[in-house]
């Protein structure tokens, strides 16, 4: 998988930069995935980064449904009447937001931000149709033909009239069963040709999504693998697993909102040392 998707309630708001990879020296294989998005509405950017692509789209997933829930507070708070009401409601609203950046360290030093990798790891089940879209071939039998004996009048009775009546009759009758019977044969090769090439369709249908599947659990395995070579540099003390670690947990800390987060993180590995620079906002801002 080379691409990533956007799932957001506000997609018109959102402007999507063009996916770029940073490459090994040798340019055999890609150290980091980028990608910038903006929110129009809500004056927001992040560049937002991983080794891997499904770890960039869980990570833009996130960030997707924080900004999606900041959007909805956003048009609450414009849709608020104004007056005396709506400044009140925005006074206590800001109010909260002050006792709650006074708890932040607080908060944040009661909750376990530790990376879970088996998380990290896609369990879902390939999407399977429940069942071939085409319908089968059908087609419905005609009636066949009956004989009805036809009334013989006095007359063409008293004038030997009746043996060649039924014996035209009959022969009507003949040629209407022979050219059912034709038609009932017609039918069943049609019908036989129309349901052999239904079943190559839906042969090839299943077929292909068999081909899908295989190809969706080998991304998965791969995956996996990469979750796990990530955990194992950390723990060996890689310097981009570590860096790509510490960005895991920073972006798992919720801070309620009140700010957008953004960072910049560098990983000193002979003294095993992380410095991060974190973009605090004025108390302006919120």
């Amino acid at each position: 998988m080379t691409k990533v998707t956007i799932h957001s309630n506000n997609l018109e708001n959102i402007v999507i930069g063009p996916l770029d990879a940073k490459w090994s020296a040798r340019g055999d294989r890609t150290l980091r995935y980028y990608i910038d998005v903006r929110h129009t509405k809500l004056n927001l950017h992040k560049e937002v980064s991983a080794p891997e692509i499904f770890i960039l789209q869980s990570k833009l997933d996130a960030l997707m449904a924080g900004w999606d829930e900041k959007y909805a507070t956003y048009q609450k708070r414009q849709s608020l009447l104004s007056g005396q009401a709506a400044a009140d409601e925005l006074t206590i609203e800001a109010g909260l937001k002050l006792d709650s950046l006074g708890s932040i360290l607080a908060h944040t030093l009661r909750v376990d931000d530790k990376i879970d990798w088996e998380t990290l790891k896609d369990r879902s089940k390939y999407d399977y149709p429940k069942d071939f879209p085409e319908p089968k071939p059908s087609s419905s039998l005609a009636k066949i033909p009956e004989y009805v004996e036809p009334k013989v009048g006095f007359f063409q009775l008293i004038m030997g009239k009746k043996t060649a009546i039924l014996a035209a009759a009959q022969e009507e009758h003949s040629a209407a069963v022979r050219a059912w019977d034709e038609e009932e044969t017609r039918r069943k090769k049609s019908l036989a040709h129309a349901t052999d090439e239904w079943e190559k369709r839906r042969k090839a249908f299943w077929d292909a999504h068999k081909a899908q599947e295989d190809a969706f659990r080998a991304e998965q395995t791969a995956s996996h693998a990469e979750v796990d070579r990530l955990a194992a540099d950390v723990a060996s003390g890689d310097e981009e697993a570590v860096i790509e670690h510490a960005s895991l947990v920073l972006e798992r800390s919720d801070y309620d909102g009140l700010f957008e987060k953004s960072y910049l993180l560098q990983y000193d590995r002979p003294r095993k040392l992380i410095k991060l620079a974190y973009d605090l906002p004025s108390i302006d801002v919120l």
